[in-house]
């Protein structure tokens, strides 16, 4: 398998993990797809299946691999047994983010 995206030091305490009742409770965790600013996409990288590392006071704490989706994993961590223990993550995609194209909404 090999990384074709990533993410690395977000903050926790930047993501809403809870959100309101729009959308159906279902939080985002998004960040920009591309290299330069004029060509950035925003992307929801919440199903994203891959590698990711749990930060504490410390440096890595923790390390998992997830096939269930990225946010899934990490939303789960807020309220186990290692909520406390970290406040920051890096991760490492195996999936291809979907462009959406801009009349339909469809992915392309």
């Amino acid at each position: 398998m090999f990384i074709k995206n990533y993410g690395l030091f977000w903050r926790a305490d930047e993501v809403n993990w809870y959100p309101g009742t729009g959308n159906r409770g279902q939080f985002r965790l998004l960040g920009g797809q591309g290299m330069n600013l004029p060509g950035l996409t925003l992307a929801d990288f919440r199903e994203q299946h891959g590698i990711y590392i749990l930060y504490g006071n410390y440096g890595p704490y923790y390390t998992g691999l997830t096939e269930q989706g990225l946010g899934k994993r990490l939303k789960d961590h807020m309220g186990d047994g290692h909520a406390d223990m970290w406040d920051r993550f890096s991760w490492f995609g195996f999936r291809q983010v979907l462009k959406r194209t801009p009349n339909t909404g469809s992915a392309s």
